[in-house]
């Protein structure tokens, strides 16, 4: 399964002006307070600061709700005014859908309350002020019941529970009143209408670089160095690249190829290994190059 299949909504917050934020998936715009500061640099690209209560931001988006399977993605970088209770980084409109807020007991902590009647769930997981986080949150009706939470690409808590999503809208950073902002930067919030698993919240992730709709891979090719002993005309060195699966969540693909820096002799083609280049007259050198993600 590719990481676009059944993803509702996606913000990527790279709009530099303005009071509206596009959802890059379908029609769901939110729109934002003039407490929403944008054009920040992002985790990737641009992203939203939330400022804290002096202007109190609040960030609305639509969302068609979630009964059973959801998950969502985002990153986000908290500062120190982020401390305190009932500090918000998302939050369902309606006094029984879920809310996720950073909790003081002691520490910090990410705490995860309503949704149809679930029970309070205290994650343990207390970010470091100034550094970017990747959330994975993950509700999994299959089985038991369990909802995930993954810190940087890795599991870092479970509950067996389940938590629904009526279809009010989400407040981004606080809630409707305005009065429990989150203080910090948030970025890449992207919402699915199944559960994520544990190889996605990885690809998500995609060691610290962050992996941003619609999850695009890059192929490049750099030149083979092959040494030939031949009294015949120059060869023609024939490279074939396979369609790769790569290991990103993003599925079977058919690379892009930058052949910028390859001699002209040298052929580049796309297809199974088992295609030929036919050519009577000058020998061929067959073989396939790995490229690299990036």
């Amino acid at each position: 399964m590719a990481l676009s299949d059944n993803i509702d909504a996606y913000y990527n917050f790279d709009e530099t002006s303005g009071t509206n934020v596009n959802d890059e998936v379908g029609s769901n715009d939110g729109t934002h307070s003039a407490g929403v500061t944008v054009n920040q640099t992002g985790k990737i690209d641009k992203c939203i600061l939330l400022a804290g209560e002096s202007a109190p931001p609040v960030l609305d988006i639509p969302s068609d709700g979630y009964s059973t399977n959801w998950s969502f993605s985002l990153w986000i970088k908290k500062t120190s005014g982020g401390d305190g209770a009932s500090k918000r980084i998302l939050e369902g409109e309606g006094g029984s859908n879920p809310v996720f807020t950073f909790e003081s007991t002691g520490a910090t902590e990410l705490t995860i309350y309503g949704g149809g009647g679930a029970t309070q769930w205290d994650t343990g997981w207390v970010p470091t002020d100034g550094t970017w986080y990747h959330v994975v949150y993950v509700m999994d009706t299959a089985g038991t019941d369990t909802q995930y939470l993954y810190i940087n690409g890795s599991e870092s808590a479970t509950q067996n529970n389940t938590r629904t999503h009526t279809g009010n809208n989400w407040i981004v950073g606080n809630n409707s009143s305005g009065t429990r902002t989150f203080s910090g930067n948030i970025d890449e919030l992207g919402f699915w209408d199944r559960a994520l698993t544990a190889a996605e919240a990885s690809s998500l992730y995609n060691s610290g670089s962050g992996l941003a709709y619609p999850y695009s891979t890059n192929i490049t090719l750099t030149p083979a160095t092959l040494t030939l002993s031949t009294t015949q005309k120059e060869p023609i060195i024939k490279v074939l690249v396979s369609p790769l699966i790569i290991n990103a969540g993003v599925g079977l693909l058919t690379p892009n190829i930058d052949t910028s820096e390859l001699p002209s002799h040298i052929v580049v083609g796309t297809g199974g290994i088992g295609t030929r280049f036919i050519n009577t007259e000058w020998p061929v050198v067959e073989g396939l190059i790995a490229g690299t993600t990036k």
